[in-house]
């Protein structure tokens, strides 16, 4: 016969939670990313304006 020991490795602490779900992070970011596109583009309308 043959006998198997595993010791269960505890971790030094708790996992560290996320505060945001990974989706929530990826919307954000793309909601940050329109708004910078956004503001590009009224600045550039706003020099095709002038310009006329």
């Amino acid at each position: 016969m043959v006998y198997l020991y595993q010791e269960k490795i505890t971790p030094p602490g708790p996992l560290p939670a996320r505060t945001k779900p990974p989706d929530v992070l990826t919307l954000q970011h793309t909601i940050k990313s329109l708004k910078q596109e956004n503001a590009w583009l009224k600045e550039q309308l706003a020099r095709i304006v002038r310009d006329k």
